[in-house]
């Protein structure tokens, strides 16, 4: 008899054990992610970067072509809550640029105005258009709500 209250509860404890769901640890942030093509020639100078998101205001600056990897990077923001993704500090100056500005926050619209010397790359108003996803399963934390643009083009 103790064998087979013994041997339920293992089964017991086994069903139960196949029965909740195996979560992996895959985590996400959220926010709003601007891209540039990798070929995107930028020129050398001097950027300015304004950030209007939702009447907050963050502004970056920084040189092109980028300072050597190791002297830390070459764009520097007001606020945290915006990234200067630097490409190519380790290669050719003919190599380096700006890959991505990611905005860790999710603003429902929002402006950025990027100029060189004084003039206008780019001037662009979003209305940023959220994905939610749970990359770990529906069962599963985190929920991740992110969007992405291409900085430079209509999309």
């Amino acid at each position: 008899m103790r064998f087979a209250i013994l041997l339920l509860s293992v089964m017991g404890i086994s069903t139960q054990a196949m029965a909740e769901k195996a979560c992996t640890q895959i985590g996400c942030y959220d926010g709003l992610t601007l891209n540039v093509a990798p070929d995107y020639k930028w020129k050398w100078g001097f950027y300015e970067m304004q950030f209007l998101l939702e009447g907050r205001s963050v502004s970056c600056k920084g040189q092109l072509p980028l300072k050597k990897c190791e002297d830390g990077p070459s764009f520097t923001c007001s606020s945290d809550i915006v990234t200067i993704g630097e490409s190519g500090c380790a290669l050719p100056e003919s190599a380096h640029g700006i890959s991505t500005i990611h905005i860790s926050d999710t603003p429902r619209r929002m402006m950025v105005a990027i100029k060189r010397g004084g003039q206008n790359v780019v001037v662009r108003t979003l209305n940023p258009e959220y994905l939610k996803s749970q990359p770990n399963g529906p069962e599963c934390g985190p929920i991740c709500t992110t969007a992405s643009y291409n900085l430079l083009t209509a999309d």
